[in-house]
């Protein structure tokens, strides 16, 4: 969102679904009216669970076909489960989401809850691929794509061009809060590897980990 919001005519809004819209369907439609003068490209993000629970959109193919008639383009942003897992945790714990300041802060994770939500975004992914199978897109793979700031230059120039708008230079202004540089770090990660080897998704382990 922050990197495509830095090209010229190109506005991308957040999660506008997180919270219940009396029509999910004339709000997206409404949008790119709202989004000002001179924007060429205007899109915002959305989460599957917003989609699924938040909205209960129950006929998800319908919906982008229609968004698709009022001119939307999707693109899938994907990412390593595991990780993805690990970062919501970590977000729940300190309702840290991302930053570009701040200190290194060092977390305890609950390996239960972990695994709930292991299992949660697993299922997420499910619903998503399926969905995608049938919905025209562009699939962005945050892990090949985005997370080593050497390859979010292509990365934008691809799905600028996806879009049909001119692409431009972008840098990255948020720090990440995991990785070797990250702003967090969980002091009990082998407690929560383990219970998770234990379980049926002991398989969603980094081959290192597993």
């Amino acid at each position: 969102v922050h990197l495509l919001d830095q090209i010229p005519g190109v506005r991308c809004d957040g999660e506008l679904f997180h919270f219940l819209l009396l029509s999910p369907m004339g709000f997206t439609r409404r949008l790119p009216k709202r989004a000002g003068p001179g924007v060429r490209a205007y899109g915002f993000k959305l989460l599957s669970y917003q989609l699924m629970d938040v909205q209960r959109i129950r006929r998800p193919l319908a919906f982008f076909d229609r968004i698709g008639g009022h001119g939307y383009s999707v693109v899938h942003l994907t990412r390593n489960t595991w990780d993805q897992t690990i970062s919501l945790a970590k977000a729940h714990v300190s309702n840290v989401y991302f930053n570009n300041i701040g200190d290194t802060q060092v977390l305890r994770l609950d390996p239960a809850r972990v695994l709930k939500l292991l299992k949660w975004n697993d299922d997420m992914l499910a619903y998503e691929n399926e969905v995608m199978s049938h919905v025209p897109h562009l699939t962005i793979d945050y892990d090949r794509d985005l997370a080593s700031a050497s390859n979010q230059q292509s990365t934008i120039d691809r799905m600028c061009d996806y879009i049909g708008v001119l692409s431009a230079e972008v840098s990255a202004r948020m720090r990440r809060t995991g990785g070797k540089d990250g702003l967090q770090r969980v002091e009990n990660i082998e407690d929560v590897v383990a219970h998770v080897r234990r379980s049926p998704l002991s398989h969603l382990l980094p081959r290192e980990l597993g």
